[in-house]
């Protein structure tokens, strides 16, 4: 589901407008998405937020270059729905490499850690169910740590804030657009 160009980007205008209509008031709005840089057990990526929460969160996520590292451990499913690209999974207790190519969907289980590669051009949407601050861990302390881009740790925070007011006004029926 991308452009003829291999763009995702119509892809991911028709899936927020989908996910809009499906769910309304609780995706952002789209002044308040905004694609952030992460560097999270290795790997690089980008990620637009549009749906967070203390319990679930959906974005859409992206490699425009290749790379690779550490899935992380974290108290949620997550699961990815791959638009473009591939992405290889080394699990472990494994000694096998499984392969996710566009169309196929892979979940990552509650407190599982994998070995995981992107291809250039891998593009997603990911939907993590449990306690989501603790999916924060691993890119807060690569950014501590490593790439000390203190500006995608505050944008990430402060978009991870405006979601969960978000959340909280939908759920106490404050009409905030």
């Amino acid at each position: 589901m991308k452009s003829a160009d291999g763009d995702p980007a119509e892809a991911y205008k028709q899936i927020v407008k989908a996910l809009q209509a499906r769910y309304p008031g609780h995706i952002l709005p789209e002044k308040h998405q905004q694609w952030i840089f992460m560097k999270s057990g290795g790997w690089m990526g980008a990620f637009l937020p549009l749906y967070g929460g203390v319990t679930e969160y959906i974005m859409l996520f992206g490699m425009g270059l290749e790379t690779m590292g550490h899935s992380g451990r974290f108290w949620a499913n997550i699961t990815d729905y791959v638009l473009s690209g591939e992405i290889q999974v080394w699990e472990e207790g494994s000694t096998t490499v499984k392969v996710y190519k566009a169309g196929e969907a892979f979940t990552h289980p509650w407190g599982s850690a994998s070995a995981v590669k992107f291809t250039e051009g891998t593009w997603m949407v990911e939907y993590g169910r449990g306690f989501i601050p603790s999916t924060l861990n691993l890119p807060i302390a690569e950014i501590i740590f490593c790439t000390q881009d203190y500006y995608s740790l505050v944008l990430m925070m402060w978009v991870y804030s405006k979601a969960l007011f978000l959340e909280a006004c939908t759920a106490l029926g404050v009409v905030l657009m």
